[in-house]
């Protein structure tokens, strides 16, 4: 019945209502690929974005110089097997010698202090590492381990999205002799963050006073045995500025100590220390 009702429309009719179906197909059509667009768009940049978090994960996991950051093989203050405090030199220097990330691990010793040394084979054994130990005690326990990572750029805000805050800011003025980098010739800024739990010890230097912000680029770590009264060697000097972590409050407020934290160009009459 439908298709006699239509055979049944004067032809003048049939020309105006195929006129206003194209229009309308010309005027959809554009939205429905717009539309189509705009969600694979979407998919495609929630997709990228999900295979950047894993591929940074991934990275994180077995790249030899990240993946500590993810507790493997073992989590701090163990580094590559290593645990401060109870690994013995022996112990360690087998440990490295099957390592295949590091090459000529040798053991050494020198006034009282003796060493497990090793290069990395990443950049051709140009960085170094070591870890330290006690050669005048029959155990020889490892106390303190120097990575050296090679080309170690991690920031401050991926030290605390991976561990948490840290428990203690030290804070120091150092003078330099020469220009190095972006530190001048004159008083710079060394600012560490120490993490008990994990016996951790990052450290940080500043061309100014103000350059303390989450994105510090921050300096090879040292893992030590993890107690509340054991420093690692680097700190035992500075223990006035032990500053709990209170935030980014700014180096002056983490440094306040003036035999620490006065610019020796203030010290000194002469504009190098004596």
């Amino acid at each position: 019945m439908l298709v006699l009702l239509v055979r049944n429309i004067p032809k003048r009719i049939k020309l105006k209502l195929r006129s206003s179906l194209l229009v309308t197909l010309l005027f959809i059509l554009p939205l429905l690929n717009a539309c189509d667009e705009k969600i694979n768009t979407a998919n495609t940049t929630a997709f990228s974005a999900a295979t950047a978090t894993v591929s940074i994960n991934n990275r994180k996991a077995t790249n030899p110089v990240l993946r500590w950051l993810k507790g493997i093989p073992c989590h701090q203050p163990c580094w590559e097997g290593i645990t401060p405090g109870r690994t013995t030199a022996t112990e360690a220097l087998e440990l490295l010698r099957k390592n295949p990330s590091m090459k000529d691990v040798e053991k050494s010793n020198s006034s009282g202090r003796g060493e497990v040394n090793w290069k990395w084979v990443a950049d051709d054994g140009f960085s170094k590492g070591y870890a330290t130990f006690d050669v005048s005690r029959q155990t020889q326990i490892i106390q303190e381990i120097y990575p050296g990572f090679p080309g170690l750029e991690e920031k401050l805000s991926d030290l605390i999205e991976a561990f948490g805050e840290p428990d203690y800011v030290f804070a120091e003025v150092v003078y330099r002799e020469q220009v190095s980098g972006n530190l001048k010739k004159a008083s710079n800024y060394s600012i560490s963050f120490l993490y008990l739990v994990q016996g951790m010890l990052f450290k940080s230097y500043l061309p100014n006073r103000g350059d303390f912000n989450p994105n510090l680029s921050l300096k090879n770590p040292v893992f030590f045995a993890s107690t509340e009264g054991n420093l690692p060697a680097a700190l035992q000097g500075i223990t006035p500025n032990k500053i709990p972590w209170q935030g980014f409050k700014g180096f002056d407020f983490y440094c306040q100590d003036k035999d620490y934290c006065t610019d020796v160009e203030q010290r000194y009459p002469s504009p190098t220390p004596k």
